[in-house]
């Protein structure tokens, strides 16, 4: 996991740095022992690891600049399904309100996030996850300071409308969707639920457009029907995978 500097020379949107941040999503999932063996590798020396009641997190500082990283769901973690199915809404000091069970996991970590900011004042900050994880990055990037960035994976609707219109005035957030990941149509619009930031829409072919509904409509069963044909029945779920979307932005970046 190298980190190429180029990348991160100015706070411009590249997909170079989204494959980074995506790669970076992913070892989130992995054990404290593994994480700081990848960092060493690749020259993080400083680096931190959040985790209380199941929610967990890293932190890393390399050449002046943050990056926070929220592990996704866990199949096998309780309290990772329980925040999932805590769909009902809850009043965010931040505007508007947002899912009960995503800011109950953001809420587990918070305080020993902040004070290990502390250590970091006024350096750019970049904040990524995967699914639940991506949900997290959300709500972690509306209590950090304006000019904080988010690249996310595979999120869920975060907050309300009130929310998502106060958040997208002051925070610039770069959300991924492959094609026909299930968890990124939940919760239900209905429920007053909405996305935030910018779509980067992931469709069958592998490529990353800035697609209409209309047209994600139908790339999405033109995702199903590939998946069909060779016998992959579960295609929401392996879309959501994040190692599909390393994958897919990696291919597209060249």
């Amino acid at each position: 996991m190298d980190l190429n500097d180029w990348y991160f020379n100015d706070t411009n949107f590249n997909y170079g740095k989204a494959f980074w941040l995506a790669k970076l999503a992913g070892i989130a999932y992995a054990q404290p022992l593994t994480a700081r063996k990848i960092f060493k590798a690749a020259g993080i020396t400083t680096n931190k690891y959040f985790d209380k009641d199941g929610a967990q997190a890293y932190g890393i500082e390399k050449n002046g600049i943050v990056f926070l990283a929220f592990r996704g769901t866990e199949p096998t973690q309780a309290s990772d399904l329980i925040a999932d199915a805590k769909a009902w809404h809850k009043k965010s000091q931040y505007g508007g309100s947002v899912h009960a069970g995503f800011r109950g996991e953001i809420d587990k970590i918070w305080p020993e996030i902040e004070e290990w900011m502390k250590q970091h004042t006024g350096k750019q900050i970049y904040v990524t996850g995967h699914s639940l994880g991506a949900a997290m990055s959300t709500l972690a990037t509306s209590r950090l300071p304006a000019g904080t960035i988010c690249y996310n994976y595979g999120s869920p609707r975060v907050g309300s409308p009130g929310f998502s219109k106060e958040f997208d005035k002051k925070y610039e957030l770069h959300r991924f969707v492959n094609n026909n990941d299930a968890v990124c149509r939940v919760p239900l619009w209905a429920m007053m639920f909405r996305h935030v930031g910018k779509l980067h829409y992931i469709n069958t072919y592998g490529n990353i457009r800035n697609a209409t509904p209309w047209q994600r409509f139908k790339d999405r069963f033109r995702g199903y029907r590939q998946a069909w044909k060779k016998g992959e029945v579960f295609d929401s779920l392996y879309d959501h995978s994040q190692s599909n979307y390393i994958e897919r932005i990696g291919n597209f970046k060249g």
